[in-house]
């Protein structure tokens, strides 16, 4: 957290390789609600989740512990994030929640909780940093999410640059 406030302190604008940096120094805690996500159901899951986040079942809202204990991580996070979006998408997209991901490859899904939009980034040094959207989905009640064919996906390199994206329709 120490190192996200300098930078924050220091710079007006920052540069993939200083939140780079920085999220080079975080380690996720294990997640074993997001094993359905992966390949072999087997394997950790390391991830976090950062900002709001809602008690579905009581449908209560709550500050997660990273936002509360590292606020300068998440506010490193969510200036890069605003600094990506073009001007128009940054009128229209509102964010509750981060979810910093390590070493995490998705199998195609859909997401379940999200309101809208999601933005997606890469960082650090690992194979791949694909990720494949299917604009066309209709959703979980009109067509199986593994019928899509892949040659109807689009294609974005995450390491290039950010993506916003619809994570309610199938993805991976």
């Amino acid at each position: 957290d120490r190192a996200a406030a300098d930078l924050i302190a220091r710079l007006e604008r920052i540069d993939a390789h200083q939140v780079d940096e920085v999220v080079s120094m975080w380690r996720c805690s294990r997640n074993e609600s997001r094993r359905r996500l992966k390949d072999d159901p087997s394997t950790e899951i390391h991830s976090d989740t950062a900002g709001g986040t809602r008690n579905s079942s009581a449908g209560t809202w709550h500050v997660s512990h990273i936002a509360e204990h590292y606020p300068n991580f998440v506010k490193l996070l969510n200036k890069w994030m605003w600094s990506q979006l073009e001007p128009n998408a940054r009128k229209h997209f509102r964010c509750t929640t981060l979810s910093i991901n390590h070493y995490f490859r998705a199998q195609r899904h859909r997401d379940q909780n999200n309101a809208g939009m999601s933005v997606t980034d890469s960082f650090g040094r690992f194979p791949g940093g694909w990720l494949c959207t299917w604009p066309d989905d209709q959703g979980p009640k009109k067509q199986d999410k593994f019928a899509l064919r892949s040659w109807d996906s689009a294609v974005y390199d995450t390491y290039r640059q950010a993506i916003l994206f619809n994570s309610n329709q199938t993805h991976e």
